[in-house]
């Protein structure tokens, strides 16, 4: 399924104020709670924000 521009142009312009933009098919997700896994990604999403946060902390020492 594919994403119309309108929807195209929206998450451009979210992902320019800032925000991290993903997107999964609906089709990957027809036999699964799609609130279940965005909640999960949600809090995946903390483990690594932390970690690339440690990384570029390194970097810039």
């Amino acid at each position: 399924m594919s994403i119309s521009s309108h929807q195209a142009a929206l998450l451009q312009q979210l992902r320019d104020q800032g925000y991290v933009v993903l997107l999964v098919e609906p089709g990957e997700t027809e036999h699964i709670s799609r609130d279940r896994l965005e909640s999960r990604l949600r809090a995946d999403a903390a483990d690594h924000i932390e970690d690339l946060l440690s990384l570029e902390a390194v970097r810039t020492r």
